[in-house]
């Protein structure tokens, strides 16, 4: 998210980062809509699928790894435990939806965005 701030920095010469932090992230943390720490924990699970990790890792413990963390996943706090929502086609409309959430400084993004639900 740093970096994402860092790139709005320097793409629309205003800071993003910091309101998203004030209005978003803060009053969000530790509620389901909390997407940042969502996709955190989504993320942790899709990269052990890259190559980076195949040819470094057993694929026995990459599978074991990701198992663990799909099930920790449900036992973990609010926010975090919805990353189970974005393992498949819906991570990367969550990341676009973070990065509308970024830029306008809002929990529901600007008009236009469509949010399909989640189950």
């Amino acid at each position: 998210m740093e970096s994402l701030g860092l790139r709005f920095l320097i793409s629309t010469g205003s800071d993003r980062y910091r309101p998203y932090k004030a209005r978003v992230y803060r009053p969000t943390y530790l509620t389901a809509d909390c997407l940042e720490e969502s996709l955190a924990n989504a993320e942790s699970y899709n990269r052990l699928t890259e190559e980076r990790y195949k040819i470094r890792v057993e694929q026995a413990i990459r599978d074991g790894l990701r198992s663990f963390l799909k099930d920790s996943f449900s036992r973990q706090p609010p926010g975090y435990r919805e990353g189970l929502n974005y393992l498949g086609l819906l991570y990367r409309e969550g990341l676009y939806k973070l990065q509308s959430q970024t830029l306008n400084g809002a929990v529901w993004p600007a008009a236009g965005f469509v949010d399909r639900q989640l189950s």
